[in-house]
């Protein structure tokens, strides 16, 4: 019994230290941007450039309809950037602050369109035409919504109708 004792003593003190490393190792706040364009989030992340290929020369075909969407990134004035994984539901940084900002990705296009944050509208501040297969053809939009108000959890959610089928997508996170 005492050895059990001791054994939770040592994970308890254990798991206190490791919320002080944690805590003294809290990011630097003094890197946290508010954008105002898609490129320029593409030219500062590299791991963005990697995700997609756009360029102001691309071919632009017959509208294609939509066939996907989903949330790429997130930024914030606590917590920074994040990037979206495909089928991530809840962002993994703890976001909040003055300010918020996403960016989501449309496979095809759509004509109507609204993105929400905790039931706010959000602002379209920029939109970026895609290729996603290097074929220099337009396959898709990114799109940069921002919200400036106080906040420190919620979900975004956007909403989409595709052009020539008037189907509606829609895709949403949980911002922690």
């Amino acid at each position: 019994m005492k050895k059990f004792n001791k054994l939770v003593s040592l994970m308890l003190v254990g798991a206190m230290m490791l919320g002080m490393c944690t805590t003294a190792y809290a990011k630097d706040e003094s890197n946290v941007k508010q954008y105002n364009s898609i490129q320029e989030v593409l030219e500062e992340n590299e791991s963005m450039q990697d995700l997609i290929l756009s360029g102001e020369n691309l071919s632009r075909p017959a509208m294609a309809p939509l066939t996907s969407m989903q949330v790429m990134w997130v930024n914030s004035q606590d917590a920074g950037e994040e990037h979206i994984s495909a089928g991530q539901y809840a962002t993994k940084l703890d976001h909040g602050g003055d300010w918020f900002q996403v960016i989501t990705l449309e496979v095809g296009f759509s004509s109507v369109r609204w993105a929400k944050f905790k039931h706010m509208e959000m602002e379209s501040t920029d939109t970026e035409y895609v290729d996603l297969n290097g074929d220099n053809i337009m396959d898709g939009v990114l799109r940069l919504w921002t919200i400036n108000t106080s906040y420190t959890s919620g979900k975004f959610e956007y909403s989409a109708w595709s052009v020539q089928t008037s189907k509606e997508f829609s895709t949403w996170i949980n911002v922690l």
